[in-house]
């Protein structure tokens, strides 16, 4: 884990992004390193420390193309911003950085009702729309693909 202020030196270093930022570690999940970035006009951006096995060339474009189309189609998904040299990662300590727009909502890490469940399941829909119409020949690597399914993540190609 990073300090903050480490952190803060690096995210200036690589993002344009105001000169006064907060940072909050966000403790929900169990892949990424995530922190909440606020500046002090209550703007704010989502910064991750990615898996490595999750930040290869293939899976941020594929990342970056998909929240691309779902801002294009007006689904309310983060979107992508590059680093100022335009790359869709920093890295710094070993580790490539993504950074995010923030997306106002609800974390919900229990279905304690048959409501919530329904609600899951209609925005996952309207996910699944959103995509409907996206027009890119996805970058996924086979030794992702063969990953996923030895772990029977992947049923199906």
């Amino acid at each position: 884990m990073n300090s903050p202020s480490d952190l803060y030196q690096q995210i200036n270093l690589h993002y344009h992004l105001p000169d006064q930022l907060t940072l909050h570690p966000i403790s929900i999940g169990l892949i990424h390193e995530t922190y909440l970035l606020v500046a002090l006009s209550g703007e704010r951006w989502i910064i991750q420390g990615l898996h490595p096995q999750l930040n290869s060339i293939a899976q941020l474009s594929d990342y970056e193309a998909v929240t691309r189309h779902l801002h294009q189609v007006g689904y309310p998904g983060p979107r992508l911003i590059k680093t100022q040299e335009g790359a869709c990662t920093a890295e710094w300590e070993q580790r490539q950085w993504r950074l995010s727009t923030y997306v106002e909502g609800e974390t919900i890490t229990v279905v304690d009702s048959p409501q919530r469940a329904s609600r899951g399941a209609r925005g996952l829909a309207q996910f699944h729309r959103a995509l409907q119409s996206i027009s890119y020949d996805f970058q996924r690597s086979e030794e992702h693909t063969s990953e996923l399914q030895s772990r029977q993540y992947l049923v199906c190609r």
